[in-house]
């Protein structure tokens, strides 16, 4: 038999560090793939320090997997788009 892995996404604007965590645990999330490429936020609790501690005290495995975020030089270009798609 061949074992499936489930992958979700999940977004943290809007949300407390608590509930973001709850999320998590609700749907049973065993490891947090952190793609952003620079993993800072305006909200300091959500910067890599601070996420990654609270993750891990949670009993969820946190990585930083940036390679798969947004290129820097790219993020204005995709906000810009977001925006404008209404998203």
């Amino acid at each position: 038999m061949t074992a499936h892995t489930v992958v979700y996404t999940v977004g943290y604007h809007g949300r407390s560090l608590e509930g973001f965590v709850d999320l998590l645990k609700k749907f049973d999330i065993q490891v947090l793939a952190d793609i952003r490429a620079n993993p800072f936020s305006r909200n300091p609790v959500f910067s890599k320090q601070q996420l990654q501690s609270a993750i891990t005290d949670s009993g969820i495995e946190y990585v930083h997997w940036g390679t798969l975020g947004v290129p820097p030089r790219n993020t204005r270009c995709v906000q810009s788009n977001t925006q404008q798609a209404g998203v």
